[in-house]
């Protein structure tokens, strides 16, 4: 088969169903591609891995972390809150306060780019972590009705062991 003949057997043969099926293609392709850019802001739960085993967190409060994420309009519209996370690494963290850039710690679905991170930065008090075994004592609150009244109160166990950082919320006074 000569060359003549291959490429009027297979290129121009159906040329206009061929042209037709490539101008379709390339209007869905620009219908598709050229979609309003949306945003949409989204509240989200910092997620800390690799915590060494003999650290807690200290802090009284972990804030969530507020991210503007823009893209196509039909992607954003789809976009759930678990499609989108906050993750800070602790490998190899020691006790302390450290300051973690949560712009560089965001995770989104293909198509979609980071408008906003606020806060842009999290600071988090890190400490050791205690283990202590408290008592516990059973308070009656109220009144007991007429012609009853307290005998006595036990708790089974009779202690807890509780496991919290060394400094904040272990100081523990009982009542």
């Amino acid at each position: 088969m000569s060359a003549r003949d291959f490429v009027r057997r297979h290129v121009f043969h159906n040329l206009t169903l061929k042209l037709t099926s490539i101008m379709l293609a390339a209007g869905l392709w620009l219908a598709v591609a050229s979609s309003p850019l949306s945003e949409v802001a989204l509240n989200v739960a910092i997620i800390f891995r690799n915590m060494p085993p003999d650290l807690e967190i200290s802090s009284q409060n972990v804030p969530m972390v507020q991210i503007r994420v823009r893209g196509p309009e039909r992607v954003v519209r789809a976009l759930q809150s678990s499609d989108v996370h906050a993750e800070i690494d602790l490998s190899g963290m020691k006790p302390g306060e450290h300051s973690f850039d949560l712009t560089k710690a965001i995770g989104v679905p293909d198509r979609l780019e980071v408008a906003q991170v606020v806060p842009s930065e999290v600071r988090i008090q890190f400490d050791t972590r205690a283990t202590r075994l408290v008592p516990v004592r059973p308070r009656v609150v109220g009144t007991f009705p007429t012609g009853y009244h307290l005998v006595a109160v036990q708790s089974d166990p009779d202690r807890v062991q509780i496991v919290g950082p060394t400094r904040g919320s272990m100081r523990w006074t009982p009542r």
